[in-house]
């Protein structure tokens, strides 16, 4: 599915495709998602959000938070794919493949406070200010502005939340 992504935009997607590229029969593909296209989208999406790797452990929490948000603002900004894998995720009349695609986030973020923890941070910000303060601003931007997130917008926003100037 994700190659077939890259190669047509989600509208020019159908059944038959998706079902040729799986190797099994379009009837599979509708006994699951009913023929619903943008609720297949939202899965894949959603399993690519869960699918997001954590920076390796360098040893320094601060930078790999950095790292993580500098790969999460190149790969949700990249064009059309980034915001279409973003608006995927949301799509659909329920809020549970977006709540998925939230807390793969904050366990991403989670992990990387506990790095935080266990260097001695003190006390380095919760998961869930992380996500108001950074991640949320650079979702907005990618959704409802022209212009996407630049890398240092988003480091800048880190920055703050770590140094306390965001409330």
């Amino acid at each position: 599915m994700e190659t077939l992504r890259q190669e047509k935009a989600a509208s020019e997607i159908t059944v038959p495709m998706i079902a040729a590229r799986a190797g099994v029969t379009p009837s599979t593909i509708y006994r699951r998602w009913g023929g619903d296209l943008s609720q297949l989208l939202a899965d894949v999406a959603v399993r690519q959000f869960q699918a997001d790797a954590l920076p390796p452990d360098s040893g320094n929490w601060q930078s790999d938070l950095g790292l993580w948000l500098e790969q999460f603002v190149d790969e949700m900004s990249s064009g059309p794919p980034g915001r279409e894998l973003l608006r995927e995720a949301l799509a659909g009349s329920s809020t549970e493949r977006a709540g998925q695609c939230t807390e793969c986030i904050l366990r991403n973020l989670a992990s990387i406070i506990a790095r935080g923890v266990r260097q001695g941070a003190t006390p380095p910000p919760d998961a869930e200010t992380l996500l108001d303060r950074v991640v949320a601003p650079v979702i907005y931007r990618i959704l409802f502005t022209k212009t996407p997130p630049t890398t240092r917008y988003a480091a800048g926003l880190l920055r703050q939340c770590l140094d306390g100037e965001i409330d």
